[in-house]
């Protein structure tokens, strides 16, 4: 039947000249494409013309600005005779020396600013660091030397105190000049490259064209074929029509379900067979690609394996009982017959199929009837385990619901909640005399904002939790270890008095100054933490005070210079005065409230 739905769809497109017009087609598309490969070709190739044209306009015209700025920074007006003049100040001590060395070292500053402004690779960048930082030498000398020249200091002393002489912008101003002869280097690489790519494209203009003429003739020789083959079709159509007249007379009228296939593919089925599995035609059973998708998954493995046994002719014979599902997706029961043929020359399989699914299921009444106690004890037994794991299931949901509610998600800390309820429960603890001491520890990351603006929120969220981890670490397990928000932190430290506080404040400073964050690219960034701590002796005092009191002390550490603990007056039984306070850490000095006090 295949071998004649194929003849006749090849015999209809002999007539009416389809083939010729597929080849005059096929014949458009080619030189269609011919066409269109040539001008994609041409535009990428005016397209590579102009870029390179536009890179060279824009890079000659920043060229000529670093050549003219660099021309006046080692001209006499530039570095070169900075030294001299401020020598020469210092042996004339005329005021009016000094007001041109000032003014030319503004003129200096704005023609650093100028060529900072053009574009610059690293190492340029790097130069003009080095030629701003010897500009900002140059105007501390001057003003040292001013003011000595003030004080009638005499001349020897003056340069013995600052020297005159540096080498610091020669270097940088050679180092400026080896970097742009480098990026010169560089870019007229780029632009080589570029002509080089313009060209590349020239010439597979050259390679394209033969191409798609080859590609024509080719579908010329295909349309060729393809007609000798519709003719050749045209012949055998009459036989194929005879075979199909035969066939359909023998099986068309058959009661039982006939399926050939090979692999499960469908190869052939009769009416019957469509009408035992729904479908509505013979044709519509074809588009089934597999036979065993109309199996129950239970039996798909032993039909293979039967049926792979049958088709290479190791059975001859085979009868069994298979469970299926037809197109609407009911169970049917089929009794299956099978021996191996041959179909179009290749092994396949033939299936008579009957259709018992009234049988099987006055015996699965029966089966089932016999079961039902059994089946009844089983589910009682099944009831009682799934009870018993649900209980299980509810304590273990409820001890993780209590965790997620005390604890940060993205760090794992506590949170704030956390924090006022541990607070509460240790200032009563601190009232009734239950613990020694309470102190109170405040922590802020410092610079946070610009490490997330510059490196991204995934690299601050491993800073947060770097830090956290670091914190627990060297904490007690008894002390509480929050997250209020942001980059900002807290401990409770319960039965531990200001001094001990202080102590476990640098550590948690220095193990933060220790800390390395990986950034992308392999590199590292190092954190620091300004840090606020108090001892709590009057519990009747709301948590929120003592807060506020640590706060301010860490406002105190992050305006001194971040980096350090500040240690502030507690809150006393008496008026609630400040008794005193210190700050450790580099360059520390005490807050404003101790400086008061003390």
């Amino acid at each position: 039947m295949e071998r004649l739905e194929r003849g006749r769809f090849m015999a209809a497109t002999t007539k009416g000249g389809t083939p010729f017009r597929i080849l005059v087609a096929a014949s458009l598309i080619v030189l269609t494409m011919t066409v269109g490969g040539l001008m994609l070709v041409t535009s990428m190739a005016d397209y590579a013309a102009k870029r390179t044209e536009a890179t060279w306009a824009d890079y000659a015209l920043n060229v000529r600005g670093k050549i003219a700025l660099l021309t006046l920074l080692e001209g006499d007006t530039g570095f070169t005779d900075l030294p001299n003049d401020l020598a020469a100040y210092v042996r004339t001590r005329d005021p009016v020396t000094a007001t041109t060395i000032e003014r030319r070292l503004e003129t200096l500053h704005a023609l650093v600013a100028r060529y900072g402004a053009l574009r610059l690779n690293d190492e340029e960048r790097f130069a003009l660091r080095a030629l701003s930082a010897a500009l900002s030498q140059y105007q501390d000398k001057l003003g040292v030397v001013r003011h000595m020249i003030e004080r009638n200091i005499p001349q020897a002393m003056i340069a013995d105190v600052v020297p005159l002489q540096g080498a610091n912008a020669p270097m940088a101003l050679d180092l400026l000049r080896e970097s742009w002869t480098n990026a010169d280097t560089a870019q007229r690489t780029q632009l080589s490259d570029a002509m080089a790519r313009v060209r590349l494209l020239t010439r597979s203009t050259l390679l394209v064209v033969p191409v798609l003429i080859l590609a024509a003739l080719m579908v010329g020789w295909l349309a060729w074929r393809y007609i000798t083959i519709s003719r050749e079709a045209e012949r055998r159509r009459e036989d194929m029509r005879r075979s199909e007249a035969l066939y359909r007379d023998l099986v068309d009228g058959s009661l039982q379900g006939l399926l050939i296939h090979a692999d499960f593919k469908l190869l052939f089925v009769n009416p019957a067979f469509a009408r035992m599995f729904g479908f509505a035609s013979m044709s519509d059973a074809l588009t089934v690609s597999s036979f065993l998708e109309l199996v129950e998954p239970t039996d798909r493995a032993d039909l293979e394996l039967v049926h792979s046994r049958i088709a290479v002719g190791a059975i001859h014979t085979w009868t069994g009982r298979v469970h299926c599902r037809n197109r609407r997706g009911d169970s049917i029961w089929v009794e299956e017959m099978a021996r191996p043929i041959q179909w179009n020359g290749r092994p396949a399989v033939q299936m008579t199929l009957l259709d018992v699914t009234d049988r099987v299921a006055h015996e699965d009444d029966l089966e089932m009837e016999r079961s039902l106690t059994e089946q009844q004890a089983q589910e009682v037994v099944a009831l009682a385990e799934e009870l018993d794991a649900a209980l299980q299931l509810a304590e273990e949901q409820k001890s993780q619901l209590h965790r997620l509610s005390i604890a940060d998600p993205l760090t794992g800390a506590f949170n704030r909640r956390h924090l006022f309820d541990c607070a509460r429960q240790e200032l009563a603890r601190l009232d009734r005399g239950s613990v020694r001491a309470l102190s109170v520890i405040m922590m802020d990351l410092d610079h946070f904002k610009v490490l997330n603006d510059t490196h991204g929120h995934a690299v601050g969220d491993h800073a947060l939790r770097a830090f956290t981890v670091a914190s627990t670490e060297t904490l007690r397990e008894n002390d509480v270890f929050a997250r209020l928000g942001g980059e900002e932190f807290a401990a409770l430290l319960p039965g531990t008095g200001l001094d001990e506080a202080r102590v476990v404040a640098e550590r948690l400073r220095e193990r933060t100054a220790d800390l390395r964050i990986a950034l992308p690219g392999g590199k590292q960034i190092g954190l620091t933490v300004s840090l606020g701590v108090m001892e709590v002796v009057d519990p009747t005092h709301s948590f929120d005070a003592i807060l506020s009191r640590v706060d301010a002390a860490l406002y105190d550490s992050k305006r001194d210079g971040r980096n350090r603990v500040t240690v502030v007056p507690h809150i006393g039984h008496d008026d609630g005065h400040d008794h005193g306070a210190g700050a450790t850490g580099p360059g520390t000095r005490p807050t404003p409230a101790a400086a008061a006090n003390s």
